[in-house]
C-alpha cells in the first residue's frame, strides 16, 4: 500500500467542493493533454456523488511492459464521495492493461488548511514481471497525483484571488 499526502492552503469544504465539480475535473485533464474526456457525476452531490472521469491518457512505456501497456490508453477514474466524512473509495482501470488501482482518498483538516490524503495499492494479474509492473505503476500514479495536486493548488489559488 502506497500513501501520498498534499497540502492545500484551503479549508476541507472548499477542496472538496472543487474536487467533485465535473468541469474542475474536465479542466484538468485538458491542462494534462488527455483527449476524449467524458466526465460524469452521479448520485447526489451534496451527500454522495460519484465522479467518473474516462479519457485517453498518454504515458511514456518501458520496454519491459510494452506487451501490457500501450502508450495511449483509456482510463477510467473513479471517486465515490462521502460528503460528510470528507472520503472517497478510489478506483482506476486502464482499459486492457492487467493493472487495477485501488484505494481511499481523505480530506483532512490541517493548520489553516487541510491535507489530500491517499492511501492506494496497485494490483497486477500478470506471473513473473507483475511485481515489476506494480511498482512501475504506483511511480506512475504517485507522479499523476503530485502533478494533479500541484495543478489543484494553482486553480484553487488562482479563483481566491
Amino acid at each position: 500500500m502506497a500513501t501520498v499526502r498534499f497540502s492545500y492552503p484551503h479549508d476541507v469544504d472548499t477542496v472538496y467542493r472543487f474536487l467533485v465539480d465535473p468541469a474542475v475535473v474536465r479542466r484538468r485533464s485538458e491542462a494534462f493533454g488527455e483527449t476524449d474526456i467524458h466526465v460524469t457525476i452521479l448520485g447526489d452531490p451534496l451527500t454522495s456523488p460519484t465522479v467518473t472521469n474516462v479519457s485517453k491518457v498518454k504515458a511514456q512505456v518501458p520496454g519491459f511492459a510494452k506487451r501490457f501497456l500501450s502508450p495511449v490508453n483509456t482510463v477510467t477514474d473513479v471517486k465515490a464521495w462521502d460528503a460528510a466524512a470528507r472520503t472517497a473509495r478510489l478506483s482506476v482501470d486502464i482499459q486492457g492493461a492487467p493493472v487495477k488501482v485501488s484505494g481511499s482518498i481523505r480530506l483532512e483538516t490541517a493548520g489553516g488548511g487541510c491535507d489530500y490524503v491517499v492511501d492506494f495499492q496497485v494490483s497486477c494479474r500478470i506471473p513473473l514481471i507483475g511485481g515489476q509492473l506494480e511498482r512501475y505503476v504506483t511511480g506512475l500514479t504517485e507522479e499523476s497525483l503530485r502533478k494533479e495536486a500541484d495543478w489543484n493548488r494553482a486553480q484553487l489559488a488562482a479563483a481566491a484571488g
